[in-house]
């Protein structure tokens, strides 16, 4: 009698958990589907030409391919009058290790990129910045929009763990810019981003955003 309830408690216990794990299977194969992003749009040589898209709803596309990068400027930070010259084109997603001579100090540097699109009224845009540099500052426009950690502190003590983070901002022009100055201060990791950007209408960031929270949340 004994053994057969032992008996059954385990069988009990592995259904339990082959249940559980059916749900988290599931969980990431849903999470997979819903985030993955199929359409992406290619910069030529530093600019991104939207005006053929509507990007009023459902629009949610990957930043690809040649936007331009600065290695040794922060853009947005130092007061340099002729940049151009020191431009590359990096075809993103990839590593700037490659630009840079030096392997043994921290590497910094700028994205930039410009925004064509058809503007009828200014519209709320979201953008997520994939893991792989920290810290960074988010700049459109001008305006600082957010960031990674704090790029005036000591970067190699308190560098933050990199993370993917979607800000939010209204563009309301025919052309914008977007700016990413960051620091990679682990020597031991690539540089840049091996992810794409991602930019999109409100509604379609936010649902993105949302979801992959509720399923954080379900996995706890």
């Amino acid at each position: 009698m004994i053994k057969k309830q032992i008996f059954s408690k385990k069988i009990s216990i592995f259904l339990i958990s082959g249940l559980f794990f059916c749900f988290l299977t599931f969980l990431h194969f849903t999470w997979m589907n819903f985030t993955n992003i199929s359409k992406g749009v290619n910069a030529i040589q530093g600019k991104v030409d939207l005006r053929s898209i509507d990007t009023s709803h459902n629009f949610k596309v990957k930043l690809q391919k040649e936007w331009k990068f600065y290695p040794n400027l922060l853009l947005a930070s130092e007061n340099v009058q002729s940049v151009e010259q020191n431009k590359v084109y990096t075809n993103q997603p990839e590593s700037w290790d490659q630009y840079f001579k030096n392997s043994e100090k921290a590497h910094y540097g700028s994205y930039r990129l410009k925004i064509l699109k058809e503007h009828t009224s200014p519209q709320m845009y979201g953008i997520t910045i994939p893991e792989g540099l920290a810290p960074y500052e988010l700049y459109i426009d001008g305006q600082f929009i957010g960031g990674l950690g704090n790029l005036t502190t000591n970067l190699t003590q308190n560098a933050p763990i990199g993370r993917p983070i979607t800000y939010f901002f209204t563009l309301d022009t025919n052309e914008s810019e977007i700016i990413i100055q960051g620091v990679q201060t682990n020597p031991y990791e690539q540089g840049g981003f091996q992810r794409e950007i991602i930019l999109g209408d409100l509604h379609s960031m936010e649902q993105s955003t949302s979801f992959s929270i509720d399923t954080q949340m379900a996995v706890v």
